[in-house]
């Protein structure tokens, strides 16, 4: 005969779901956690610091429009930038898109 732990905690031999030792989160359960906050180095959570960062410059800061604006990294996270507000810019739709990931 065999047995089959359900206890995932090493050292239990608890055959049943161990009240003791709850389940440990899967790592697809952290990623979904950590992407919920959606807070970013700032601390601030990401609709706030769009807010933050058009209200204070107001207008693109490329072209000068003030219609459809953006929250823009100036130096790109995939490039090692973080989500602060000093490394974001205001800019409008269309030179956003022009910018890319550059």
């Amino acid at each position: 005969m065999t047995y089959s732990l359900t206890c995932d905690r090493v050292g239990c031999v608890s055959l049943q779901p161990c009240a003791a030792h709850p389940p440990a989160p899967r790592q697809r359960d952290l990623a979904h956690e950590a992407s919920r906050s959606k807070a970013g180095a700032s601390g601030w959570r990401r609709s706030e610091l769009r807010t933050r960062v058009i209200a204070r410059d107001k207008r693109c800061m490329n072209c000068g429009s003030t219609e459809h604006l953006q929250a823009d990294h100036i130096i790109p996270v995939a490039h090692g930038g973080q989500t602060t507000l000093a490394n974001m810019q205001a800019l409008c739709a269309q030179c956003n898109a022009r910018k890319g990931g550059r």
